[in-house]
């Protein structure tokens, strides 16, 4: 199979590079309790890069570089499993640990910092 590989290329950006689009989606979402937007996206795109290819490389020596008889075993066996289970991991870690950046005293707009609570004190 001869293919080009910026067709497979084209094919797999929105895949690879998630962070740049769902990010902003979860700014858009959040943008009631969120403060400091632009901050936050750089930091939590910074993150979840950095935090996917972690741990997708630090998962991928584990199975797919060991020496060990009985993982080599355990790869032949369930390979369309591992590959899917470091995909869901490499996307859903990234997204928790974001949301729980999303938490903090300097992203989060409670009532207090909205100024709701001083309008009503006049």
């Amino acid at each position: 199979m001869n293919v080009p590989i910026w067709v497979v290329w084209k094919d797999l950006i929105f895949i690879v590079y998630w962070p740049i689009w769902v990010v902003p989606l979860y700014i858009w979402a959040r943008k009631k309790h969120l403060k400091n937007r632009w901050a936050f996206l750089v930091i939590a795109i910074l993150l979840c890069f950095s935090l996917k290819y972690l741990l997708a490389f630090s998962l991928g020596e584990v199975f797919f570089n060991s020496e060990s008889a009985k993982i080599k075993k355990f790869v032949d066996e369930n390979f369309g499993v591992l590959i899917n289970a470091i995909f869901f991991t490499t996307l859903l870690i990234p997204v928790l640990f974001m949301h729980l950046s999303a938490k903090a005293k300097y992203f989060y707009r409670t009532i207090a910092s909205s100024g709701a609570q001083r309008a009503r004190a006049h």
